[in-house]
């Protein structure tokens, strides 16, 4: 869904889709990223080299701090980030909106099959965390991505336009 809004948005030069940096070996055909081992991965935590950083799914995921840099020219910078790190940027970068894109349980369970990257316990794991959730506000938003992919490309730009240049 974030590649085919990330196609649409190619040509706004105020709206900006970071690499993240997770210790998995590239998917080729999905998510375009950047790679380091664990070690380095640590290296970098402890470097101060991003902005925002978690663990999930027996991996570490990383956005560059390289973000604020656009933040401070008035970009609009989508994170494909996780929900347990929205308190935090929310509160290191007061403008943050969220954009909570789901389906149901059903759907991403036959996605993540589709994918064969977990096992069924880790797929199990992955569903529980998805009852995480930010508290409903004017800040945060909600995209179901459980049908017609262009559907929800279409409500996703929609929100990132109501904040960009668009």
């Amino acid at each position: 869904m974030l590649g085919g809004a990330r196609e649409r948005l190619y040509a706004d030069p105020s709206v900006v889709f970071p690499r993240r940096v997770i210790t998995r070996a590239p998917d080729l055909g999905l998510e375009d990223h950047d790679t380091l081992d664990e070690t380095a991965f640590d290296a970098a935590v402890e470097g101060g080299a991003f902005a925002l950083h978690w663990r999930a799914h027996a991996l570490c995921y990383g956005i560059p701090v390289a973000i604020e840099d656009h933040l401070r020219t008035g970009r609009v910078v989508i994170v494909n980030g996780s929900r347990t790190v929205v308190g935090e940027a929310q509160r290191k970068y007061v403008a943050t909106q969220t954009v909570v894109i789901t389906a149901p349980a059903r759907v991403i369970a036959e996605r993540l099959a589709v994918r064969g990257r977990e096992t069924d316990l880790e797929v199990a794991d992955r569903l529980a965390r998805k009852a995480l959730t930010p508290p409903p506000g004017d800040d945060v938003h909600h995209v179901m991505n459980d049908g017609d992919l262009n559907v929800a490309v279409d409500q996703f730009v929609d929100i990132v336009g109501r904040f960009s240049a668009l």
